[in-house]
């Protein structure tokens, strides 16, 4: 005991007769130790009770998606897209668009007309696109955060170009020719949701609205015969049913977010994101150590590790249920992640964790909460999907109800000159 208690104070002896500045290297050095020993530590008890389920679909079939340019609609759109002509004019130009895609042709100003007319030869090859059975703009295989939907955007354009000439034949009593374009615009809107991102998918939504409308204000007009009527009506189910399920863009999200967590150099792939780094409160006067806590942190609880395994829990449950009507799908049991209380009926993998565990670990994590956290996004297009999915349903049930009025009128009166109702108010708008 003496003896140990000797060697101490030798010990302390000798350390205090270091110079300071080696004093204070050492007790930074021992500090550092302890620091990194705790952070091991930390590491290697991270992920415990966070299972790895894997992928939550089998990502390989999923990515072997072939479309051949004689069945892809995305090769005229892009032929079309390099032929356009812009609308200039400000945004008093765009509202007066807004309200040209409604209204009558004859109220429609000529900075419009003359925007319609320049852009017929483009609008000709678009058209031939429409007719095609599917639709391919980039691949599973080749999506990430990085690819850019610029055709995509320009067949939104297109859509409203479609509608101006559609309005313009209806002025001239051209009622199948109006329908005509009506149906390429609904038809284009589809496409781009075939194999398209989430934000394909509300394009798609969004251009759906727009046709949708028109179509009310159409199928009201007594110039449209029985015949046509009913053409249409079964044209409107048809194309509709060209609608992929909603589990195809939260797979190709998740492919998007898995290469994210992946990237080597991750930060950056983050504020493609448009994720901000929280900044440290020690940043402005010592950053070198608010990099280094922030990479401490993010070793001791194992990112991107347990980012990952978070973000396919959280996928996993999505699938389970997204593509069920909400009124057959389980309670929502979390606002933040719309999480659903999986049943039996779920896939394993969607019932690994309760959802209050995964919603535990993923306040635990860094990158899969920056990519969540203050963001809406899931909500609010799920809320779009399903309005268009309403609109779908009104616009059928208001043809049918159109077809059926001119059916009687036919057999009350041959000549069937007496009109057929009033035109029907507009529906609530998906959004643009």
């Amino acid at each position: 005991m003496r003896l140990g208690t000797l060697r101490q104070n030798r010990l302390r002896e000798t350390f205090g007769r270091w110079p300071l500045r080696v004093r204070l290297a050492a007790a930074g050095a021992v500090i550092v130790a302890a620091v990194v020993a705790v952070v091991l530590v930390l590491r290697a008890n991270a992920l415990r009770g966070l299972h790895d389920i894997g992928d939550p679909f089998d990502v390989a079939a999923f990515s072997k998606v072939e479309v051949p340019d004689e069945r892809n609609a995305f090769v005229e759109y892009s032929q079309a897209a390099r032929m356009d002509t812009r609308l200039s004019g400000g945004q008093k130009v765009y509202d007066q668009l807004d309200a040209a895609l409604q209204g009558d042709w004859s109220k429609v100003p000529e900075p419009i007309r003359a925007w319609l007319e320049a852009n017929r030869p483009a609008l000709a090859v678009w058209r031939q696109g429409t007719e095609k059975p599917d639709a391919l703009y980039h691949t599973p295989a080749e999506a990430t955060v990085e690819t850019l939907l610029p055709v995509t955007q320009d067949v939104r354009m297109f859509a409203q170009l479609a509608l101006l000439e559609g309005s313009r034949l209806e002025a001239e009593g051209d009622m199948r020719g109006a329908w005509g374009w009506y149906r390429a615009a609904l038809r284009s809107s589809r496409h781009v949701t075939r194999h398209g991102f989430l934000i394909e998918r509300l394009i798609g939504a969004s251009i759906h609205r727009m046709v949708a409308e028109r179509l009310l204000r159409w199928g009201a007009d007594p110039r449209v015969d029985a015949p046509l009527l009913r053409e249409a009506l079964g044209q409107v189910v048809a194309i509709d049913a060209m609608t992929p399920p909603n589990s195809y863009a939260l797979k190709l999200e998740y492919l998007v977010l898995s290469r994210v967590l992946d990237d080597p150099d991750l930060p950056s792939k983050m504020r493609m994101l448009g994720v901000r780094r929280q900044r440290s409160p020690i940043e402005g006067w010592a950053p070198w150590l608010a990099r280094g806590e922030e990479r401490s942190r993010a070793l001791a609880r194992n990112e991107p590790e347990r980012s990952k395994r978070v973000l396919k829990l959280i996928v996993a449950n999505w699938l389970a249920y997204c593509d069920i009507h909400k009124e057959r799908s389980p309670k929502v049991v979390d606002e933040t992640l719309l999480l659903f209380e999986p049943d039996s009926s779920a896939p394993p993998a969607a019932r690994a964790l309760p959802p209050a565990e995964v919603v535990r670990w993923y306040e635990s994590t860094i990158y899969a909460r920056a990519m969540f956290d203050d963001s809406s996004w899931r909500k609010n297009s799920q809320a779009s999907i399903d309005r268009e999915r309403t609109l779908q349903a009104e616009l059928v049930r208001f043809l049918t109800d159109q077809l059926d009025r001119r059916n009687r009128a036919s057999q009350a009166a041959p000549d069937r000159s007496a009109p057929v109702g009033p035109r029907p108010e507009r529906l609530p708008s998906v959004g643009k």
